[in-house]
């Protein structure tokens, strides 16, 4: 969208903006974040930090925002001008009026969702209740200060690190991509959070179904799919609430799934075993394999290969594939315009293998997620690029025992000598 905010640099013209006129309330309540505030906190950054703050509107808000309930601050402008000077500053103060409407209005709801728009890190002083926070911690995203604390503001903002501040922003577009971007979403996780009230999980996500061209069965090879939608019902999917890919689909796998892996079952089985050292190795590993080896459930991967115009290479390329034990099938990604060819002569390598059509002649056709891809590890290769299957199954078996990501040497890899 042209209304969003590049998030570099760090730094920004401006360390803190507000702009905003107060509508006076008889009874503000303890809470509540008054003009002298402000005023207090201009004074201290006076000199010190470049700051931008007005408490009267040049040009008062249009439309709704130009009502302000007693107590609460008033937008001014419009939401072009008020995201093009948030732009440009580091923090943002989103005040609360206190009292008995704490928490509540479009000035503080509006503040805050354009502070993540332009990538500003929004400064919340004493409100209570934030958009969704029964499900969103805002504190990933932003500063949550006390009313309280409100004179340590100033050392609060000036002790926040680069670092920081970049992951606050990070956080800050995602929060409102998934949640703010448009009123049809913010819909969309309000059914999410009744949902997950009743412990409903989101829907499937949907898989990209490509056309199939060609299926080459391996009657003789057993295969193995991955189990799907594991984590439906744990505490783990709850971070789905504040982290990629986000709270409205459900997926069969992710890359943050902690999962059992031979590393851990080992440093378990060693702690284990140490009392029992002097029955011998024997029978460690009996009880080894009859306590923990039992809980991995074995797994296969599919292998992705996208060509174009290079038949030779990649009949070359799959029968390098042949005799690899944990092979589940092979995909090809078919970007030629014609369909494979009646002529052409496929090797035998006692794997199935399925030939699908993406969308258009595009390299990123190899990351869609295609419904014949049954296995949560997966290898992606060019039509080009060969390697042995002992290469393949050792870098498999990494992923497997270890749980980390596996990578091999690059097509062309000059590697300097000293």
């Amino acid at each position: 969208m042209d209304l969003l905010s590049p998030l570099l640099p760090v730094s920004r013209e401006t360390f803190i903006h507000f702009h905003g006129e107060h509508s006076p309330h008889q009874h503000p309540g303890s809470g509540a974040i008054t003009p002298q505030h402000i005023r207090s906190l201009q004074q201290l950054l006076k000199g010190k930090e470049r700051v931008d703050i007005q408490l009267q509107c040049q040009q008062p808000a249009t439309g709704k925002t130009k009502r302000a309930v007693e107590g609460q601050w008033m937008l001014c402008g419009d939401q072009k001008s008020r995201l093009e000077l948030c732009s440009k500053s580091m923090f943002s103060l989103v005040p609360s009026p206190g009292g008995p409407n704490a928490g509540t209005g479009v000035g503080i709801y509006t503040r805050l969702i354009e502070s993540l728009m332009c990538g500003s890190i929004p400064v919340v002083v004493g409100v209570g209740v934030l958009p969704f926070d029964e499900v969103i911690d805002w504190s990933r995203a932003g500063l949550i200060v006390p009313s309280g604390r409100y004179s340590d503001i100033l050392y609060i903002l000036r002790s926040v690190s680069s670092g920081d501040i970049q992951n606050f922003r990070l956080k800050g577009r995602h929060l409102w991509y998934t949640y703010f971007s448009s009123p049809l979403r913010v819909v969309q996780i309000a059914v999410a959070i009744v949902r997950s009230r009743t412990l409903h999980p989101p829907p499937p996500a949907p898989h990209f179904v490509g056309k199939q061209l060609l299926y080459l069965p391996a009657p003789h090879h057993k295969q193995i799919t991955s189990p799907c939608f594991t984590n439906n019902f744990t505490a783990y999917s709850w971070s789905f609430w504040n982290d990629i890919p986000g709270p409205l689909f459900s997926y069969p796998s992710s890359p943050f799934n902690p999962g059992l892996h031979f590393s851990r079952l080992n440093e378990v089985a060693i702690a284990h075993s140490a009392s029992q050292s002097a029955k011998g190795r024997a029978a460690i590993e009996s009880t080894f394999k009859k306590n923990f080896l039992v809980n991995v459930p074995p797994e296969q991967f599919t292998v992705v290969i996208i060509t174009y115009k290079r038949n030779e290479a990649l009949m070359e390329g799959l029968a390098h594939l042949k005799g690899i034990p944990s092979l589940n099938k092979v995909v090809i990604v078919w970007n030629n315009e014609d369909d494979p060819s009646a002529d052409l002569k496929w090797p035998d390598i006692g794997i199935p293998i399925v030939v699908v059509r993406g969308k258009g002649n595009s390299l990123n056709n190899k990351f869609l997620p295609y419904k014949e891809i049954e296995t949560e590890a997966v290898l992606q290769l060019d039509d080009d690029v060969l390697m042995a299957p002992e290469e393949i199954e050792f870098g498999f078996r990494q992923v497997y025992m270890l749980g980390v990501m596996t990578g091999v040497f690059r097509v062309c890899m000059a590697l300097a000598v000293y």
